[in-house]
Parts: C-alpha cells; structure tokens; sequence
C-alpha cells in the first residue's frame, strides 16, 4: 500500500448511520429522475432535428419522384407540400388543430425515419465492438498459477454467485494501472478488465470490496444502460459531424463508414468508430483554406446542405456538448452512488468497499485501462474519456463524496469533512440559470437561420428543378 495517510477515523453513532436497502433505493430514485429528464431533453433534440432536416430528405424524394415521372406518372408531391404548408400559412382562415398536427408529423417524419435507421445501425455495430462484445481487448486471461490473480478470479466470481449472475470472464492489462471496469452489452457478454499493478496494492476485504462495485454494477443494469447511452451520444456525434457539410466531404466520413459497419461488421473498426463519435465537435478535416475568399463550383453545389445540414450539425452537437452529456454524466454518477451501495449490501461489509475505494484512490494518476473504459472503471482514471471524453462533468464523482456516502453507511473510512461556501450556491444558481436562458435562444435562433437558409438555398431550386421535370414530362 502506498505510504500516504488515509482518511481520519471518526466514531459511529447507531442514528448516524443509514439502512443499505434505504441508500439503493434513494439512489435508484436519484438515477431515475436525472435519466427521466435526460431522455425527455434527448427525445425533444432528437424531434428538432429530425424537423431541421427533413427539408433536404423531401427534396431528394420530390427530385426522385419528378425523375421516375419521366419515365411512367407519379404523384406531384411538391405541389401537394406547398398546398399544405398554403394552408397552414393562410392567415384568412383559422388555424384547424388537425392540420397543424398532421403538418407537424409530415415534417418530422422524414427525419424520424432516418434517425432510427441510424439508431438501429449504431446499435448492431456498437454490439459487435469489443467495447460491449469483449473482443481483442490487449490483456490476457488470468494465470491459474499466480496467487493475486486467481484471487481477484475467485473474488469476483464468489460477488457474482452471491448478486445471482454468472459470472464474467476476467481479463488483466500487464501494466502498473491500479483500476478495474467492467463492461459488456448485457450480462452474458460481461467482461471485468483489471490493471495488474492494481492485485498488489489490494488486501482481501479490498479487493472483496472492488469486486462488488463492479458485480453491483453489473446487477443494476448498467452494461444495457451503457450501451443505450453509447449508442444516443454516438448519434449525436454524428449529427455534429454535419456541422462540417460544407467545408469538406470528409465530413461525411463517419457516415461512410457507419453504413459499412453495419453491412460487413469489423470489431477494431466499430470500437475506433466509437471514440471518434464521442466528441462532437471534433473536426474530420482541416476547414477550407482561408486564403481563398472565392467560392468554388464545389462550394455552390454544396450550398443546398447549409441550413438542412450545417446548421442541424451546429444545434446537434452544441446541445449534445451543453446540455445532453452533462445530463447523462450527471445520471452515471448517481449510479456509480448506486454500485457503491449495492456492493456494501453483497459484502455486508462498508469496510470493505471503502478500504477498496481508497486503495485505487490513492494508486495514483496510472489510472487509464483504456481511453473508452474510464467511463465503465471504479475510480476515474487520470483524463476524462471514454464516452463522454468532452464533457463538462466527469461521469465518476470525486472520491471524497463517495467515502462520505460509504461513510453513512457505517463505514469507518471517512474523508475529511469539506466546508461549502454559500457564495458558491448563491453565483451558481444565477449562473447556471442565464447559461441555460442563453443555451435556448441559441437553439431558437440556430432554428430559425436553419430555416431560412433551407428555404433558399433547397427549397428554391428544388421548386425550378421540379416544374422543369413535370414541365419536360408533359
């Protein structure tokens, strides 16, 4: 163990102390809520910008459609949008429910459509990656013949036995890590990833300690979680990929190889995917040249993507970085509150799971199995990464909240207390509620310049390039 001092011991009263089963439940509550709202924020995102691009997929049916009337007669659906949106516009006459709702799902439904295309398509590739399959993952199996190692095994699968599950394969990384994750797409497909330099530092309450972090993890669920998670912040990556639509085809790269994934999968390919996906706003490319002040024959043909695509990128990933990942970080930390009470229920013993805390706590920053498993680790590893890699929260709360957690559970690890400053509540609050004014008049002004830019650079040659196909068909 290493030599620095650990926290200070403190007495235990018996009305200090809270009931286990209570904790999980508070905690469960907790999880729950944050995730209620995160989906309701996700689900609204995902609306708006199925709205925002469905202009261009009409386009390109309407196109397809004037095409094919050349050859045999097909409905005029531009004519039969524009009479709608006519009717809808119409200030004469009021404004019937039923048309502004058949109107609101006409324009959404495109777009709805192609976003659970793309769901379904994460879904299968984020399935078949090592990150939730355990495929090549750079570790080995443990050896029978090295005491810690069988030990770990033995730990974690006496965890899963006592939490009813089967028990995941283990698989250790030959480096001074002193973590351990646990990770999979549900709980036959379960893989507990340990850093070698981790089994020295442990003890055997420690190590029984850590191991029930990562079986309680697994029995709340939060593999089937993880990757639903996964698989919503790697769509919205993709949208924010669009925000380059205009600047460089490479933009379009991800997309590619999405589609190709999902015909031929390819479980390297579909994990480095993943991580390319978890940050928004990274650039695919290098933006257009800047000496250039001209636009080129290219740029002009690529002006019908600005508003459907550009700035539907734009909205996705700003809101992804500034509202949907701190919500879903929030939420991953209270389940990691959860996984923490939960462990003390199988062990019985706070000790244990504090003693395994504050010993990988204290292994210092080599913390960092792999950039995509920090999210899925007991202790957050040295950088942020993994599925939120560019969040503005970390996904694991600090150490100290954890023990003082442990700590009401009857723990005697307890951590130092911490004095709040009230001034720090009095300017976050205000803070926090003009950033999230600002976040929606960015979103209602991103709409608005995205519809504008649809109508005039889509939807105007749209309208002379369908009369002129009806026009040559007649």
């Amino acid at each position: 163990m290493s030599g620095e001092p650990a926290p200070a011991l403190a007495a235990w009263t018996v009305a200090d102390r809270e009931d286990f089963f209570a904790a999980i439940a508070r905690h469960r509550r907790a999880s729950w809520q944050v995730t209620a709202v995160t989906l309701v924020c996700a689900a609204i995102v995902a609306l708006v910008v199925a709205v925002l691009v469905s202009p261009l997929l009409y386009a390109i049916l309407i196109l397809l459609l004037d095409l094919l009337n050349l050859i045999i007669a097909t409905p005029d659906l531009f004519a039969s949008v524009m009479q709608v949106l006519d009717r809808a516009l119409d200030d004469s006459v009021p404004a019937e429910p039923a048309l502004l709702l058949r109107l609101a799902v006409l324009a959404a439904l495109p777009g709805l459509v192609l976003m659970g295309l793309v769901l379904a398509m994460l879904a299968r590739t984020l399935r078949n990656s090592p990150l939730f399959d355990g495929g090549d993952l750079g570790a080995r199996a443990v050896d029978p013949t090295v005491l810690a190692e069988q030990r770990f095994a033995n730990t974690i699968a006496e965890m899963a036995l006592a939490a009813a599950l089967p028990a995941p394969r283990v698989r250790l990384v030959d480096a001074a890590i002193g973590n351990a994750a646990i990770f999979g797409r549900d709980d036959g497909h379960a893989t507990v990833l340990v850093g070698r330099g981790l089994l020295d530092r442990l003890d055997r309450a420690a190590m029984q300690g850590v191991a029930a972090h990562l079986i309680a993890s697994m029995a709340n669920g939060d593999l089937r979680l993880g990757l639903r998670v996964a698989t919503t912040l790697s769509l919205f990556g993709l949208i924010g990929r669009l925000a380059e639509a205009m600047l460089t085809a490479k933009a379009w790269a991800p997309w590619v190889e999405l589609l190709r994934l999902a015909l031929w999968p390819n479980r390297a390919r579909a994990a480095a995917l993943a991580l390319r996906l978890a940050e928004p706003f990274a650039s695919e490319a290098a933006t257009k040249d800047s000496r250039s002040n001209s636009l080129s024959v290219r740029d002009w043909l690529r002006m019908p993507f600005a508003g459907p695509l550009s700035m539907t990128g734009f909205f996705g990933g700003i809101v992804s970085t500034a509202a949907l990942a701190p919500l879903i970080a929030l939420a991953w930390r209270r389940r990691k509150y959860l996984a923490d009470a939960t462990a003390v229920r199988l062990t019985r013993d706070p000790d244990a799971v504090a003693a395994g805390l504050d010993a990988l706590e204290r292994a210092g920053h080599a913390r960092s199995l792999a950039p995509w498993a920090d999210h899925c680790s007991v202790v957050a590893g040295a950088a942020r990464g993994g599925l939120l890699s560019g969040a503005l929260i970390s996904m694991i709360p600090p150490m100290q909240r954890r023990l003082r957690a442990l700590a009401a559970l009857g723990a005697a690890l307890r951590p130092p207390a911490t004095v709040h400053s009230p001034l720090a509540l009095l300017v976050g609050i205000p803070v926090g509620a003009l950033v999230a004014i600002l976040l929606c008049v960015v979103v209602v002004l991103l709409c608005w310049v995205s519809i504008a830019l649809s109508m005039l650079f889509t939807w105007l040659p749209l309208a002379v390039l369908s009369n002129l196909l009806r026009w040559l068909a007649s």
